[in-house]
């Protein structure tokens, strides 16, 4: 019964990240990795924060165990249904604060090379190629796109993402960031026969199905890269990718690369069955840590569980002060039309004085 419990509040925050249209989590995803103050909050910042492919698959597989942990129904999804609406933004600080702290933990803990989440502590590789749907599990499953040299036997990840199966529906959430594309995360439907197609892609080099696949789940809303001259000196490609140009110029560069390396490289789509399993020991520290502050956020979450359920989820609306001038009645058969209105209304009130 426990069991069935824990799976039904698991399930809710899943479902909730499926069919989220808002970006409810990026203000979370950008106090976690770029603002642990909270200093700013600015919808340009925000949106580009949530770039990282590997932070955001991170920050879902955080947010699921803490719903785990606490065993609250909606604890997760009705924080960032609300938002940082007046009566929920401390609460939504609290905790982007106790995800960040999590967040920094397993960072301390993990390997630095680019694919440290999906390599245990040992050194060990944790992927798996996933070479048929049926290998998706129900819940989140971590994917990336990875690809092997074939002289050199080398593994190389290019892409982290994740799909989430609730009974026989697929969806497809992902960011990505690179020195040519950013696009902040979303959540879009996924097709079954687009995902097998693109296993058959990588298996017959069909450039063009490949193209089609990350173009409408990876590279969706891809928004303008600021280049500054340190970049442009690390990578004279970037040269191309000044403000204003065409934002198809970025997704172009990526799929050269596979283009040009399919004869040498096989391209595969990789699964981590064990990834919360990798990551659970750090969450599990910061989860049961006596720190004061780690505490307080835990205490503040329980505390307010009730109060944020009655929180209005739709846009806060600022009530303004009523003025207190005295305003004159104006006739009730007023004239229409934008200057002719001001000038006509002049008159009438010089008339009745």
């Amino acid at each position: 019964m426990a069991a069935e419990r824990e799976n039904r509040e698991e399930n809710d925050l899943i479902q909730f990240i499926a069919n989220d249209k808002y970006h409810s989590a990026d203000h979370l995803i950008y106090n976690v990795l770029d603002n642990p103050d909270k200093e700013l909050l600015l919808r340009s910042n925000t949106r580009s924060s949530t770039k990282g492919c590997k932070y955001w698959q991170l920050i879902l597989a955080i947010l699921v165990l803490i719903q785990n942990f606490y065993k609250i129904p909606n604890l997760i999804t009705t924080i960032l249904r609300n938002g940082i609406s007046l009566n929920n933004k401390d609460i939504y600080d609290r905790l982007s604060e106790l995800v960040h702290k999590i967040y920094k933990q397993i960072m301390s803990n993990k390997r630095s090379a680019f694919d440290s989440f999906f390599v245990n502590n040992n050194g060990d590789t944790l992927v798996e190629e996933c070479d048929n749907i049926d290998k998706l599990q129900e819940g989140v499953n971590f994917l990336c796109l990875y690809d092997i040299n074939k002289n050199k036997n080398k593994k190389h990840i290019s892409h982290y993402f994740s799909v989430i199966k609730i009974a026989d529906k697929y969806y497809c959430t992902s960011s990505y960031g690179s020195d040519f594309v950013t696009v902040p995360y979303y959540t879009l439907k996924l097709d079954i026969k687009d995902f097998d197609a693109l296993i058959q892609a990588y298996k017959n080099n069909n450039i063009e199905i490949i193209k089609y696949f990350y173009n409408k789940y990876f590279f969706k809303g891809n928004i303008p890269i600021i280049i500054t001259n340190d970049l442009l000196n690390e990578n004279p490609l970037l040269e191309n990718l000044k403000i204003g140009s065409k934002l198809k110029t970025g997704p172009n560069v990526e799929f050269k690369y596979v283009h040009k390396n399919m004869d040498s490289t096989s391209f595969h789509i990789g699964i981590v069955p064990s990834y919360y399993d990798n990551i659970n020991p750090d969450v599990d520290i910061i989860l049961n840590s006596q720190n004061t502050n780690v505490r307080k956020a835990i205490e503040l979450l329980l505390k307010n569980r009730n109060s944020i359920k009655k929180s209005p989820q739709t846009e806060i609306k600022i009530k303004l002060r009523q003025s207190t001038r005295k305003e004159k009645a104006l006739p009730y058969n007023r004239p229409k039309g934008g200057r002719y209105k001001r000038k006509t209304l002049k008159k009438m009130r010089k008339q009745k004085k």
